[in-house]
């Protein structure tokens, strides 16, 4: 129990923004700072300004209550009605369906985004993907060693 509460902490505080920073990898790595038309000094203060956005830690733990709470709540409830893991596909799958489910409700997020951006749809993918992988390798493996 506490190691699902420290994974799914991590996932949402650290994991989460890390993912919205992979855009400005580049910037960082080559560390040019610069965001539109302003250039920073320091990769502290680009930081700050890329995370802003977040309005962190809002956000995170928004995603943790929103998504990784259910998501857990189904997976454990499927454990228990089945008395055996769900495959990593179906973890895929039901992360994303969750995901895409908070996002149609947003004001702000409409379906054409996913259609006329693809990286949209392509990077929901790709970090639901590294999300349920971590999940799966740092709790789901080991609870079903213990068992």
């Amino acid at each position: 129990m506490k190691r699902k509460l420290l994974v799914n902490l991590f996932i949402a505080l650290v994991v989460f923004p890390v993912l919205f920073l992979l855009k400005n990898l580049k910037n960082i790595v080559t560390e040019n700072y610069q965001y539109y038309d302003s250039y920073y000094d320091s990769l502290g203060s680009y930081l700050k300004v890329l995370i802003h956005p977040l309005n962190y830690p809002l956000v995170p733990i928004l995603f943790l209550i929103t998504v990784l709470l259910p998501f857990q709540l189904l997976k454990d409830w499927h454990f228990k009605k089945k008395n055996r893991d769900m495959p990593f596909l179906a973890k895929v799958v039901l992360l994303i369906a969750i995901a895409l489910f908070w996002m149609m409700l947003l004001p702000f997020v409409t379906i054409h985004t996913f259609f006329i951006n693809p990286f949209v749809s392509l990077g929901i993918v790709i970090s639901c993907i590294l999300i349920t992988f971590i999940l799966n390798v740092l709790v789901d493996h080991v609870e079903t060693n213990k068992i």
